[in-house]
């Protein structure tokens, strides 16, 4: 007689695998809010305007070799999975954002997070490199989009889902 225990518990695990692989992909978001904030970042008097709220970041290197930082625009934007959303700033250039993908956690716990590439197209037509960024929901990060007024355009970004 046959021992059919093995075979059963792989078709088991099988079905356990492929339910929750079924389970993600279900609950994984088609688009993303987006908060944006256009920063001009500067050696020039002022330190963090209050607008720009709460990122410790500017106060750690990289960005703390700035003595000024002043929001210039605040913006939102829907990121929908492989369509380009495109912001003008205030320097002319053009940042766009494009969600590419849902990292799933590999472990319990663990937040899901999210690919987002980013390319800044300059007023004159060329491009910056093109960057991609891995984040979980809530957390900024940044893009850097050029020269602006003796100083530079910094965008942060934040997304949720």
């Amino acid at each position: 007689m046959t021992n059919l225990r093995p075979a059963m518990f792989a078709c088991a695990a099988a079905a356990v695998l492929m339910f929750a692989a079924s389970a993600r992909a279900q609950s994984a978001p088609t688009a993303l809010n987006a908060d944006v904030m256009a920063l001009h970042a500067h050696n020039g008097k002022g330190g963090i305007d209050g607008k720009i709220g709460k990122l410790p970041q500017l106060k750690k290197p990289p960005f703390s070799q700035f003595k000024s930082w002043k929001l210039l625009e605040k913006s939102k934007a829907t990121l929908a999975k492989d369509v380009i959303a495109a912001l003008r700033l205030p320097n002319g250039n053009v940042v766009e954002l494009n969600f590419k993908a849902v990292v799933m956690p590999q472990k319990v716990g663990d937040p899901v997070k999210y690919t987002v590439t980013t390319l800044v197209k300059k007023a004159d037509g060329s491009s910056m490199p093109v960057g991609s960024v891995t984040t979980k929901a809530g957390e900024v990060f940044f893009v850097s989009a050029g020269q602006h007024l003796m100083g530079v355009i910094m965008v942060a970004i934040k997304v949720s889902p």
